[in-house]
C-alpha cells in the first residue's frame, strides 16, 4: 500500500463519518481486492444479507462498458461496480431495515457483529451446506476473513471487541458445530428406540442416511434394552417400580407426549464400572450388544424460530426445573453444557421419561437471525385489475398483475351478446 492509498484509506474509515457508510465502503472494497469464487460469494452473500446489506444485481442503472471502464480509475470502477448497498432510509429496498426513520429520530442501527455471525453460522449456514463440512469450513473462513479485515484496516474502531467476538465464533463453530450435528446423528439411541417401540406403537423412527449415525441393531430386543437402562441408571424410585412389577411392561403407557426445548446444563457419562455392567448383558448369547446408558440433565428454554407463539405463551415464565434423560453414551460424547435441543418427549406412567424423536440440536450460542424472515419477501406493485368479488366472481381483464407475490393472468370477461 503507497501512502497515498493509506491516506486515501484513512479518509475513507475516518471516525467522523457515519458507521453505514464505512462499512458500506469496507464491503465494496474488500469485495473488489478479493477473489471470490462463487460458492463463497453464495455464502459471502447471505451472510451480509442478514446483517442488512442489500447485495442484489442492479436491475435497471445497467452495468457500465468497456468504454466506459477504460476511461475510469481504479477507485471509479469499483463505485460503478459494486453492488453492495446500506439503505439509509425508508425509501429504500423494504426487505431491509432502515436505520433512520423520519416518525422516530431517536430509531437507529443496532450494530452487532457477533449476533449477525452467530445467527449466519448456527442458524443459516447448516440449511446452505445440508451440514458438509467441507463447505461448512468455506464458509466460515470467508466471514472469519472479512471481520479480520474489517479489524486490520481499522474500518470501525469503536466496534473493535465486537468483531474479536465474531472471529471468536468463527474459531468455535469450527468444532461445535460439527459436534451438535454429531449428536443429532446418534440419536435416538437404543434406550430411546426401545422405549419407543415398547411404548408408541405404530411409530417409525427415523434414521439419518449416513454411515456415521445411529442404526437399530440386529440383535436388538426392546424389553430388555430399555429394563436394563433403568434398572442401572435410573432413579432408585423408578427400579422400584419395575422391581414391584418383577419387569412386566403390561402395564405401562405414555401419559403425555410433547415436543419441548431443553437446554443441557449437565452430561454423566457411564464410568468404566457401569460400562461392563451394560456389556455383560447377554442377548441371543452373546454379550457387549447393549450400548452403555448415562444421563443428561436438562431445563426448559426458548429456542426463537420466526413463529409467534402468541401472547400467552409468550408472558409465560419458563419452568427452572431438571429434567433428567437417559441417553446411549454415543451421543453424551458429544453433548456438552448449553447446547439446546428441540425433541418430542413422552412421560410413563410410572415417572420416567424418554425421547422420542429429536428435531434439533443446536450449538450454546445459536442465534435467531429476524432477517431471515424477510428472505422471500418483494415489494409489492400496482395491479388495476378488479378482485373479484361474491357479485362478480369473474371480474378481471387479460392484464399481467402481481397477487399474492406471484404474477397471474387475468381471466377474459366474457363478450356480451346483442338481442
Amino acid at each position: 500500500m503507497t501512502p497515498e492509498e493509506a491516506q486515501m484509506e484513512h479518509d475513507i474509515y475516518s471516525p467522523l463519518r457515519p458507521f453505514h457508510e464505512r462499512i458500506e465502503e469496507c464491503i465494496q472494497r474488500y469485495r473488489s481486492r478479493r477473489r471470490i469464487n462463487p460458492r463463497s460469494v453464495r455464502y459471502f452473500n447471505e451472510y451480509l444479507f442478514l446483517g442488512g446489506v442489500d447485495t442484489s444485481q442492479r436491475q435497471f442503472t445497467g452495468a457500465p462498458t468497456g468504454d466506459d471502464l477504460d476511461n475510469m480509475t481504479v477507485e471509479e470502477i469499483r463505485i460503478a461496480t459494486a453492488i453492495d448497498a446500506v439503505h439509509r432510509s425508508r425509501g429504500g429496498a423494504c426487505k431491509f431495515y432502515a436505520g433512520e426513520d423520519v416518525n422516530d429520530p431517536a430509531s437507529g442501527w443496532t450494530v452487532d457483529f457477533a449476533g449477525v455471525a452467530a445467527g449466519f453460522l448456527s442458524d443459516t449456514l447448516p440449511f446452505m451446506t445440508g451440514y458438509n463440512y467441507y463447505d461448512m469450513a468455506v464458509a466460515i473462513g470467508v466471514v472469519d476473513n472479512f471481520l479480520r479485515y474489517v479489524l486490520h484496516h481499522d474500518v470501525c474502531p469503536e466496534y473493535a471487541q465486537d468483531i474479536r467476538d465474531a472471529i471468536a465464533l468463527c474459531e468455535r463453530a469450527n468444532v461445535d458445530l460439527p459436534r451438535a450435528h454429531g449428536a443429532l446423528l446418534q440419536f435416538p439411541g437404543q434406550f430411546n428406540l426401545a422405549a419407543a417401540e415398547l411404548f408408541c406403537p405404530g411409530f417409525i423412527p427415523h434414521f439419518r442416511d449416513t454411515h456415521q449415525g445411529f442404526r437399530r441393531p440386529q440383535s436388538f430386543k426392546a424389553d430388555v434394552a430399555f429394563k436394563t437402562a433403568v434398572m442401572l441408571v435410573g432413579s432408585a424410585e423408578h427400579a422400584r417400580h419395575l422391581i414391584k412389577v418383577q419387569g412386566d411392561l403390561g402395564d405401562v403407557r405414555v401419559v403425555r407426549e410433547e415436543e419441548r426445548c431443553l437446554e443441557v446444563v449437565e452430561v454423566r457419562r457411564p464410568d468404566e464400572d457401569l460400562r461392563k455392567r451394560f456389556r455383560a448383558i447377554p442377548i441371543n448369547g452373546k454379550r457387549g450388544m447393549l450400548a452403555p446408558v448415562g444421563t443428561a440433565v436438562m431445563v426448559p428454554c426458548k429456542i426463537e424460530d420466526g413463529w409467534d407463539d402468541g401472547e400467552l405463551a409468550r408472558n409465560r415464565p419458563l419452568s427452572t426445573e431438571k429434567q433428567t434423560y437417559l441417553l446411549d453414551s454415543d451421543i453424551l460424547f458429544f453433548l456438552q453444557p448449553g447446547m439446546k435441543l428441540r425433541l418430542v418427549a413422552c412421560d410413563l406412567n410410572f415417572g420416567a421419561s424418554f425421547i422420542k424423536q429429536v428435531l434439533q440440536v443446536l450449538a450454546s450460542w445459536y442465534c435467531f437471525p429476524p432477517q431471515s424472515l424477510m428472505r422471500d419477501f418483494r415489494d409489492p406493485q400496482p395491479n388495476d385489475r378488479l378482485a373479484p368479488s361474491a357479485k362478480d366472481p369473474d371480474t378481471g381483464g387479460e392484464t399481467l398483475g402481481y397477487y399474492g407475490g406471484d404474477y397471474v393472468w387475468g381471466e377474459p370477461e366474457p363478450l356480451s351478446s346483442s338481442p
